[in-house]
C-alpha cells in the first residue's frame, strides 16, 4: 500500500465518492475513490475493520468508477460531483452520439444498442427540451422507434428497487438516474449526483 499510494503524491483530488455493500454479503464492505482531473482514480477499501490501498492508481474516471461501484451492487452514499457537471455530461455525451448517428446518414447502426439507454434519452428529453439541438430532438426520437415495445412494456411491468427505502416498485413508478442506471421512488438527485429522469 504505502508503495502504491506514492503515486498519487502531487495529484489534485478533483472529487470523493464513497460507496457501500448493501447486499450483506461479499466485500469489500466500504469503498472510497479519490478522483482525480486526468480521468484517473486511487481506490481505498475495507473488507473487515481495516483499511486497506488499492495496488495503483485506475484509469478511467468516474465512467470506471461507477462501473464497477454498480457491477459489485455497492450504492454511492456520498458523492462530491456537482449535479451541473453530471447533467452536463450526460447532454454531451448525447449530442455527440447524435452528431455521429448524423454525419453517418442516420443508419441504426449508430443508434443506443440498448432499450434501456433508449428510453432513459427520452425520459431525459421530456425535462430537457428546450435545451436539445434539432439532430438531438430527431436522434431521440429515432432511438424511441427502434425499441421493442413487447419487450419494454414488460420491462414496465417488472418491480425494481428504490435505492432510498428498499421497497420494490413497477419501473413506471420510479425515476432512474442518468448516470448509474439505478432506480429512485420519487424525483431529485441520485446518492452519486446523477440525475433523476422517468
Amino acid at each position: 500500500m504505502k508503495t502504491a499510494v506514492k503515486g498519487i503524491v502531487g495529484k489534485t483530488i478533483s472529487g470523493v465518492i464513497a460507496a457501500r455493500n448493501d447486499t450483506g454479503t461479499g466485500s469489500p464492505r466500504y469503498r472510497v475513490f479519490l478522483m482525480f482531473p486526468d480521468s484517473t482514480y486511487y481506490e481505498f477499501y475495507c473488507c473487515t475493520d481495516d483499511i486497506h490501498g488499492a495496488g495503483g492508481v485506475g484509469d478511467g474516471g468516474l465512467d470506471e468508477v461507477m462501473r464497477m461501484v454498480t457491477a459489485n451492487k455497492h450504492s454511492v452514499n456520498y458523492s462530491s460531483f456537482d449535479v451541473p457537471k453530471i447533467k452536463g455530461s450526460y447532454a454531451e455525451k448525447l449530442e455527440r452520439l447524435a452528431v455521429r448517428w448524423d454525419k453517418n446518414g442516420n443508419a441504426p447502426e449508430f443508434l443506443l444498442t440498448k432499450d434501456w439507454d433508449r428510453m432513459v434519452s427520452l425520459y431525459w428529453r421530456s425535462k430537457h427540451e428546450s435545451e436539445c439541438s434539432f439532430v438531438l430532438s430527431e436522434f431521440i426520437d429515432a432511438n424511441k422507434a427502434a425499441v421493442d415495445e413487447d419487450a419494454w412494456h414488460s420491462v414496465l411491468c417488472s418491480r425494481f428497487r428504490c435505492n432510498r427505502t428498499g421497497d420494490t416498485y413497477k419501473l413506471d413508478n420510479l425515476s432512474i438516474c442518468v448516470l448509474c442506471d439505478r432506480t429512485w421512488f420519487g424525483g431529485g438527485v441520485c446518492s452519486c449526483g446523477g440525475e433523476l429522469v422517468g
